[in-house]
């Protein structure tokens, strides 16, 4: 029986304590400044760090956790015109992406709690409560949606510690009657509000995807022009995109096209990518769409990715 894995888009989002597998920039220069940073950090050698972090800011600038890991050496450092100005700097440019790294429970960037200390937890959150009143943030959306993710995203987390066959069937039917009533909630939704991306409801904007990532074909092609103006309105991730698109083609028997999608053929708990289209090329494509290499997401999965060109 061919089964595909579920793809947690939330469990994806953060880099763990011990180092990161993909960066915001190929260059080689600035991935070893921003290793070298994060090595003094950790050694609690705020100056070293700070600095790396900054010359490698004249190479790449996109990096959120880069940004935030450079602020907690400059708080270190007692340097508040250099932590303010980072802060200031990636709320503008980022600011959904800054809350979901501080939000994370998981404790997975352990050196993000210097932001529980009082002055910089409480400029952060008056600059992002300044930032969302600006550009209309919707709290009463946002808290909807919070809800729904919670949903989608509970019962799918604990399945791979689920021993039994029969747990297993009894959490896919909860699972599946949660999704049922989501889909509803997420269409009246869609009527009242569009797309609700970024700009309203912040890194919540995640919450419609993957309601409709786990929803039947019929519906996944029916919001699809929905999901990809979102995408070209920067109200939605391409990442996200692209999976969406990847579940699309695998579901009507087509390859995919960035190698988001794996399977556990003989539901032994070994995976492999579904096909891919031009494989040869698929990390370019993966490029555009703002996800990493594919020989490092599969990792994830305990896959040894290497592409074999066909003679």
């Amino acid at each position: 029986m061919r089964k595909t894995l579920l793809i947690l888009a939330l469990l994806i989002s953060f880099s763990s304590l011990q180092g990161q597998t993909t960066y915001a920039s190929a260059d080689t220069n600035y991935i070893k400044l921003v290793e070298s940073a994060f090595e003094y950090l950790k050694k609690g050698e705020c100056k070293p760090c700070l600095d790396l972090y900054e010359e490698a800011f004249t190479i790449s600038q996109r990096s959120v956790l880069s940004r935030l890991r450079a602020i907690t050496c400059a708080y270190k450092c007692q340097n508040e015109s250099k932590w303010k100005f980072h802060l200031d700097y990636i709320i503008e440019k980022d600011w959904e992406t800054v809350e979901s790294f501080l939000m994370d429970t998981t404790n997975q960037n352990p050196e993000f709690n210097t932001f529980k200390d009082n002055e910089l937890n409480n400029y952060t959150l008056n600059q992002l409560k300044t930032i969302k009143k600006k550009i209309g943030y919707d709290e009463a959306l946002a808290a909807e949606l919070e809800i729904i993710m919670r949903d989608d995203q509970t019962l799918r987390q604990k399945l791979n510690g689920i021993q039994t066959e029969e747990e297993k069937t009894k959490t896919w039917k909860k699972i599946n009657e949660l999704d049922s009533i989501n889909l509803i909630k997420i269409e009246k939704i869609f009527e009242q509000h569009g797309y609700p991306g970024k700009s309203k409801v912040g890194r919540f904007s995640i919450t419609a995807f993957l309601v409709i990532q786990h929803s039947d074909l019929s519906y996944q092609e029916k919001y699809l022009p929905l999901l990809e103006k979102a995408t070209k309105e920067n109200e939605l991730n391409k990442s996200n995109f692209a999976l969406l698109i990847d579940r699309i083609r695998m579901r009507k028997g087509q390859k995919q096209l960035y190698g988001s999608q794996v399977i556990d053929k003989d539901g032994d708990g070994k995976y492999e990518f579904s096909p891919i289209e031009d494989e040869e090329n698929v990390n370019k494509r993966r490029s555009e769409m703002d996800l990493g290499p594919i020989e490092e997401y599969a990792k994830n999965f305990n896959i040894d990715y290497k592409f074999v060109k066909k003679e």
